[in-house]
This record gives structure tokens, sequence and C-alpha cells, in this order.
């Protein structure tokens, strides 16, 4: 009868050990649940603060050539401001020679009579 005890003592042993070792695996197999849970929570977050920054980024350079269009614009139109300007210079300057040029030959004119 002993051996009869002996092997139900290694069997129950032998059962608590094994229900031992499934309970540390159940354990080991949450622990790795929830990391593996954190770094997919992790990820998503820095793809998040990367989208969001990207996004930003695009704002903000968006504004600059926004900005940038402003200035060549309103240098487009002073520059346009400033031909017609020179232009009109031009024309009443043309105009006083012509003027200049109908008296000084008037006074030829009248000299050579």
């Amino acid at each position: 009868m002993s051996a009869s005890i002996e092997i139900q003592e290694a069997i129950q042993k032998a059962i608590a050990e094994s229900a031992g070792e499934i309970r540390q695996l159940h354990e080991t197999i949450q622990v790795l649940r929830e990391q593996m849970e954190k770094m997919v929570f992790d990820k998503q977050e820095a793809v998040q603060v990367a989208v969001a920054r990207s996004s930003d980024e695009i704002d903000q350079l968006k504004k600059t050539v926004q900005a940038l269009r402003d200035v060549l614009e309103q240098e487009r139109i002073t520059h346009s401001e400033e031909r017609q300007k020179i232009r009109q210079s031009d024309r009443e300057e043309n105009q006083l020679l012509e003027k200049m040029i109908v008296a000084l030959r008037d006074e030829l004119e009248r000299a050579r009579v």
C-alpha cells in the first residue's frame, strides 16, 4: 500500500506543480498581453503626435506661402505704379523738350530773318 500512496503523492505533487506552472504561464501571458497593448497604445499615440505636428507644420507653411504671395503681389503693384510714374514723367519731359524745340526753332527762324 505504501507504493500506492507514494504514487498518489507523486501524482498530486505533479498535478500541483503543473497547476503552479499553468498559473505562472497565465500570469506571463497576461503581462505580455498588457505590454503588447501598451506598445500598441504608445505607437498610436506617437502616430497621432506626428500627424498633429505635420498638420501644424503644413499650416505654418501655408501661412508662410500666403504671406510671401501677398508681399510679392504688393511688390508687383508698387513696381507697376513706379513704372507708370516713370512713363508719365518721361511723357511730360518729352512734351517739355518738344515745346523747347519748337521755341528754339521759332527763335532760330526769327534770328535768320
